[in-house]
């Protein structure tokens, strides 16, 4: 089974980081998702906006929870897949106090 990282936000204002099926995402039409491996995005620093957590991913200052292997998440607002760099940002991130 082939999975993408993607960023997704929900209708309410929630971030969230993960892997997600292809064959998922392809066929997505609105409501839920589960995401493997999730991180949620409790504060991004220094981005000009969640478009830039998909491109980017979180920098210095940012506050991303622990790794949890399976999140489902309803009323998705956004799937965005997210480039290498952000990928390697994500799975770096952690806490910033």
């Amino acid at each position: 089974m082939e999975t993408v990282k993607v960023l997704v936000t929900d209708k309410v204002r929630g971030i969230y980081y993960g892997s997600i099926d292809l064959i998922a995402l392809e066929g997505f039409r609105g409501g839920g998702v589960v995401l493997h491996d999730a991180r949620h995005c409790f504060f991004y620093a220094k981005c000009e906006g969640t478009y830039s957590l998909a491109t980017k991913g979180p920098q210095p200052g940012s506050k991303i929870g622990p790794v949890v292997k399976r999140q489902a998440i309803s009323d998705v607002a956004t799937i965005s897949t997210c480039d290498a760099a952000a990928v390697a940002a994500w799975e770096a991130a952690g806490w910033s106090s």
